[in-house]
């Protein structure tokens, strides 16, 4: 699996604009990691993934499961963000968007 891409062979890909201008400029945006392609003029970004989880997830105590001192309830999506980071290929980026980001 190859870990950089150039705008060209990003632009028209399912989520990303159809333009390798519009690929520059969603790059700057959103401040993605780049380099300069080895004896090109072409930048390189890496693969990454991202994943959409709900903005809030509040998860509640069971009695017989919790132990003394952990909270009554919690918020957000740690485990989530643990256990696919443990799955992901090691050359990738794992992204984690919550709500409407």
């Amino acid at each position: 699996m190859r870990n950089w891409y150039t705008s060209q062979e990003l632009a028209g890909l399912p989520g990303l604009p159809g333009s390798v201008p519009g690929i520059r400029k969603l790059a700057g945006r959103l401040e993605w990691e780049c380099r300069k392609r080895a004896a090109s003029k072409a930048v390189e970004y890496p693969f990454a993934w991202r994943v959409n989880a709900p903005a809030v997830t509040i998860t509640y105590a069971v009695a017989g499961r919790a132990a003394a001192g952990d909270p009554l309830a919690s918020w957000g999506n740690k485990s989530l963000e643990c256990r696919l980071s443990q799955m992901k290929p090691a050359e990738s980026i794992l992204l984690f968007g919550y709500g409407d980001d």
